[in-house]
């Protein structure tokens, strides 16, 4: 094992606060009925205009608004509300010290998981470099997020574990090749695990550890 891609959101950081106070702003601000929380926890994980699009149906300047002024005040204010998952620091250490690189691989805005990262004093854990979307757009598939990576690197997919949280990160680990470990601490379900055919389904970041002794 020489390389483990992580899923961002609900994976090494809980993001969820600062996620849902940007959505309920946002849509309030705009007179649209917030979902309740369960909705809410559906939409991380794609990324957050295709959710606009496809869940609310905004389209042209409503959508530009809309998204807009999530994004601004996600950007600003929001995204501090946000903590590392259980366990993940010692996991990326454990990583580095055995020379195994971590690497970003998400749908978020680059330049967002470099500062959260940063806050946390983390950056320098991530040896295998970020894996994010510029602002604004539309997003790649996440699968050529994964294979950029996998071309900087000069890996083979044999050679990385890709961890998740959503049926997005099973999809793209498998689209290139690559064995994916499904987190339950995460935002998505056992249920969605095994219906998308996660490689493994796991419990703990000691679990990830064992998976990189074993594989």
């Amino acid at each position: 094992m020489k390389a483990v891609f992580f899923d961002f959101d609900g994976v090494l950081f809980d993001t969820s606060e600062g996620i849902f106070m940007s959505f309920r702003k946002a849509l309030t601000d705009n007179g649209i009925a917030v979902p309740d929380e369960e909705v809410l926890h559906s939409f991380i994980g794609p990324p957050v205009y295709d959710t606009f699009r496809s869940w609310f149906h905004l389209e042209g300047d409503a959508f530009r608004k809309v998204y807009g002024e999530y994004r601004e005040y996600y950007d600003k204010c929001a995204y501090i509300h946000c903590t590392p998952c259980e366990g993940i620091r010692e996991l990326l250490e454990y990583l580095k010290d055995k020379g195994i690189q971590a690497s970003v691989v998400s749908f978020k805005a680059r330049f967002m998981i470099e500062r959260i990262l940063e806050r946390f004093g983390m950056p320098d854990f991530f040896t295998g470099g970020i894996g994010g979307t510029d602002t604004g757009g539309t997003a790649p598939d996440k699968s050529d997020i994964a294979r950029e990576r996998l071309a900087a690197l000069g890996l083979q997919a044999g050679e990385v574990l890709f961890v998740g949280d959503r049926k997005y990160d099973i999809e793209a680990a498998h689209a290139c090749g690559i064995r994916c470990a499904a987190v339950t601490w995460g935002f998505g379900s056992v249920e969605e695990f095994r219906r998308h055919g996660a490689d493994f389904i796991v419990n703990s970041t000691k679990e990830i550890q064992s998976l990189c002794e074993k594989l």
